[in-house]
């Protein structure tokens, strides 16, 4: 009846009024105007207004449920997706935030999060779903790709482009041309199956297979980079034994590392390690690790492969597992170490300023299935955070290093405290933390300086039972704490960390928490929906200084996504100078006044918003810091080569450690102390009160060997001096008893005893007789020179 009502108006060119239900929340209109027309083309027009329908359907963006929490003045928006976001992330600079559900589906908003649209349809031949997402730090390109597809944006997710290829493992973008991509792939015939790895050099539409029987593969450094940089580094096959099935694990003598500059056109190569096994390349260096007869080896190289290092440690122990946390962007390398065969553990190394020669600086750190319990202090240079094991993999003590690793120290509990009582913290790192039953990370920002959240418990060792962690603040950089729940919370920092944003690690929820004085009072609830979630995490866009905050969880099976403004919780208000206070970071020195407190060489003094000030920072951010030069102390220092800091603090030699003797120039070689400056310290070593503990330069005969050469040589003249000195008195006595040769010899060498003792005795009769005396000042025995700060 429907069909014939409908052929009958389109007969008479009366207007079509298609009217659709769209998740029973709002209802779309298409019009359509049609002349007279035959009956048989009439569903034709249908199925062409349906699809049109469709398409317009699906650009429409999803239902949403609006709420209001804190008197009114935080908006909230809820909408919900097809399933549990897996991955949500922004285009880097801008409003675009792109989400990636377990389903396989890609959804884009363009407003930080606020409303959302499912753009499957913009991705051809996507009806498998998107399995992979690859972001780039480019801020208009992103890459999405499943078996046997690959899709590319250019323009933030407006268009897509579509290409066919293999099923690829692992996508990796340019550093710098965003528009270059590498990939690999396992590839098959009847008698062969090998990795393969791919090269596109336009945004992932065609792409080109470079090699075969790949075991490992990397970018070259970004730091040498031009736009123009063609390197590239590969473990592969050796080419002769490029045939047959390829294993997971080769035999490294099978493998060689090389490296092209022309896309592997032509010839590359450089001297490089044997029996190279994985290849990891940072901003700034490029990390090696060889595997022979079963042991494992690090080198490293800072000029993209031309010169190599081989890592030193302070024992020589074997190398079972690398972990590389810190890159040099603050002047040190943090590794930890898997020596022995129990991997929940490893030992903590800091590097010099090179990178390749390692101190110890903490035993024992705890060791997960991803890694080291270790986390950097985000916007204060030369902090971070690590855990320790006790005795068993039960005993958890969480430390605190100010000069980055040359000393820990524990978290001090929060006030009142009984005696001995310090603050244990969960994972350091959020899949750490996820081992703890989804215990909270501790959390840090750039933008939020001096301000750390975290979730543990008070004791001796951290309390891993159901129901024991808490909440912790610390709004000095770790030295003072504050709980600030009894549950359990993780959270995000917005507005330069004048907004907190919590949500429950453990339960599902209806409400999230939030403060707006960094923890000072009781934190604020929010309710945000009707139906608890189980909340999976709570971002704010890239920089860190927005109002706005995205919360997402599960709940149902469906991804729900709750947007929260605080943009007039403070009635819009921005903050003046007065809203300002100074805040001035420092090492564990405690015996320095407020001027005089240093954190990585320098006094640093900084300006941020008071906790309890009613305002917004401004667009234009905080005023930048004030730096000033300390002088050198000894937190400014970590050991040498070969020298291990004590209990008492004092770097001392390892015993069986050879320290290679530094060369002789000019005369002179430098003499270690032990100490090395801790890297990019700002210290001022020329000040008049540093402490002044790097190597001695010494002439080359006070070394350790010059030394011994120098005895050597003293005892042979004195030896010859001597010889020569009874020849001679023997010659002198046998002359003296010769008339012929007695008038030639001097007076004094003739003379006999009797007449020197007849002298001397005449000398002695003198002194008695002379009466002139000379005053004794007793004031001569204060040996205390004020002008001698000997």
């Amino acid at each position: 009846m429907g069909r014939t009502l409908l052929s009958e108006r389109m007969d008479r060119g009366c207007v079509l009024h298609v009217s659709l239900s769209l998740f029973g929340s709002f209802r779309f209109v298409v019009f359509a105007f049609a002349a007279r027309t035959p009956h048989r083309l009439t569903m034709k027009y249908l199925i062409i207004i349906v699809l049109w329908a469709v398409i317009a359907i699906a650009q429409e963006a999803l239902p949403t449920v609006t709420s209001k929490c804190g008197d009114g003045r935080v908006d909230i928006v809820v909408s919900e997706l097809s399933s549990k976001v897996q991955n949500l992330f922004w285009v880097n600079g801008t409003k675009i935030v792109f989400a990636h559900t377990s389903d396989r589906k890609i959804f884009r908003s363009t407003d930080d999060g606020k409303t959302w649209t499912n753009i499957m349809y913009k991705l051809n031949n996507a009806g498998a779903g998107v399995t992979n997402v690859v972001e780039s730090l480019h801020n208009q390109t992103v890459y999405f790709y499943s078996p046997n597809k690959f899709w590319a944006t250019r323009d933030r997710g407006e268009t897509f482009t579509y290409a066919s290829t293999p099923t690829f493992e692992k996508v990796r973008v340019h550093p710098t041309r965003f528009d270059w991509l590498l990939a690999s792939t396992w590839e098959s015939t009847l008698t062969s199956r090998y990795r393969s790895l791919y090269l596109s050099t336009d945004f992932g539409v065609t792409w080109t297979q470079k090699r075969k029987y790949v075991h490992d593969w990397a970018w070259g450094l970004p730091s040498t980079y031009s736009k123009e940089s063609h390197s590239i580094w590969s473990i592969e096959y050796k080419d002769n034994l490029k045939w047959g099935y390829q294993p997971e694990s080769p035999n490294p003598d099978q493998l060689q590392t090389i490296r092209t500059l022309d896309f592997f056109r032509g010839t590359w190569g450089y001297n490089v390690p044997e029996n190279g096994w994985q290849l990891l390349t940072l901003p700034q260096t490029v990390y090696l690790a060889t595997l022979k007869n079963g042991k494992l080896s690090l080198y490293i190289s800072r000029d993209d492969g031309e010169n190599w290092q081989q890592t030193r440690y302070p024992t020589q122990l074997e190398e079972n597992n690398y972990w590389i946390m810190s890159e040099l962007d603050e002047g040190v390398v943090f590794m930890t170490v898997v020596h022995g065969q129990d991997q929940t553990y490893g030992t903590l190394y800091v590097s010099d300023d090179d990178g390749y020669k390692y101190t110890t600086s903490m035993w024992k750190n705890r060791v997960t299935a991803d890694g080291p319990d270790f986390a950097r202090f985000k916007g204060l240079e030369g902090i971070f955070m690590a855990n320790q094991l006790g005795h068993s993999a039960d005993e958890i003590d969480t430390q605190i290093t100010y000069d980055k690793g040359g000393s820990w120290e524990n978290l001090p509990a929060p006030s009142p405290a009984r005696q001995g009582d310090r603050l244990n913290l969960f994972g350091l790192r959020k899949s750490s933390a996820a081992n703890f039953n989804r215990a909270g990370p501790v959390h840090t920002r750039e933008s939020a300086v001096g301000i750390v959240l975290g979730t543990g418990n008070v004791g001796e060792y951290l309390d891993t039972s159901a129901g024991a962690a808490r909440t912790y603040l610390s709004r000095d950089a770790g030295w003072t704490w504050k709980k600030i729940s009894d549950t359990s919370l993780f959270g995000e920092f917005g507005d330069y960390g004048s907004v907190i944003v919590l949500a429950d690690s453990f339960s599902p929820t209806t409400s999230v928490k939030y403060t707006l004085n960094q923890g000072k009072t009781e934190l604020l609830d929010c309710p945000v929906v009707d139906r608890a979630i189980t909340v999976d995490n709570v971002q704010v866009e890239p920089t860190f200084t927005s109002e706005t905050f995205v919360v997402y969880g599960t709940r149902d099976g469906k991804g729900v996504v709750v947007f929260l403004d605080f943009a007039r919780v403070h009635d819009g208000r921005i903050c003046g100078d007065d809203d300002f206070e100074p805040f001035t970071p420092r090492d564990n020195d405690a015996t320095v006044t407020l001027s005089e407190q240093c954190l990585n060489g320098e006094t640093l003094m900084i300006q941020r918003k008071k906790a309890d000030s009613d305002c917004f920072v401004p667009e234009a951010g905080v005023p930048p810091p004030k730096r000033t030069p300390c002088p050198c102390r000894h937190e400014d220092y970590q050991c040498e080569e070969c020298f291990l800091r004590s209990f008492q603090g004092v770097c001392e030699p390892v015993k069986d450690c050879k320290i290679e003797e530094n060369p002789c120039i000019n005369g002179a070689r430098n003499v270690t102390k032990g100490y090395i400056l801790v890297g990019h310290t700002k210290c001022d070593y020329d000040h008049p009160k540093s402490l002044k503990l790097l190597p001695k330069e010494v002439p080359c005969s006070g070394s350790v060997s010059g030394a011994r050469k120098f005895v050597f040589v003293s005892m042979v003249v004195l030896i010859v001096l001597v010889s020569m000195a009874v020849v001679v008195l023997v010659a002198v006595i046998v002359l003296r008893n010769k008339p012929e040769w007695r008038e030639k010899l001097p007076a004094w060498l003739t003379r006999e005893d009797a007449d020197i003792i007849r002298d001397y005795s005449r000398q002695l009769d003198l002194e008695d007789n002379n009466e002139t005396t000379t005053a004794f000042d007793e004031s001569l025995l204060d040996t205390t020179n004020p002008d001698n700060d000997e």
